[in-house]
């Protein structure tokens, strides 16, 4: 069984959701409205680039494979990186995306929720 990329797939959901864009170091300026959404950068999470006010960076802390007794099911902590130049966009946004990962009005709430 493939291993789920936990990563480009939370990217791409938040994409679809119009929380972030793909980030695309050729555009310049970059967008002042909508945050580029990084995946694990080697440098760690970015600042927001000149022209830019937010960034969003996904880093996979923690991949563990499957155990035998449960082939379909994969463990991923995924660290959410909100970097802003002004504090309340950033915390917005990122309570925009908790929101959006694991609502509280669903049965469960923030726990024991699967994402597929």
């Amino acid at each position: 069984m493939a291993d789920l990329d936990v990563l480009r797939e939370l990217q791409l959901f938040l994409i679809a959701q119009g929380v972030g864009q793909a980030p695309d170091p050729t555009a310049h300026p970059p967008s002042l409205t909508v945050p580029s959404i990084w995946l694990m950068p080697r440098d760690g999470a970015p600042l927001p680039r000149d022209g830019e006010n937010i960034t969003v960076t996904l880093d996979d802390t923690m991949l563990r494979s499957p155990s035998a007794m449960e082939p379909w099911m994969q463990e991923s902590w995924v660290d959410v990186i909100v970097r802003s130049r002004q504090p309340t966009p950033g915390k917005y946004l990122q309570r925009t995306i908790n929101a959006l990962l694991a609502p509280l009005d669903q049965v469960g709430g923030r726990n024991g929720w699967m994402m597929g």
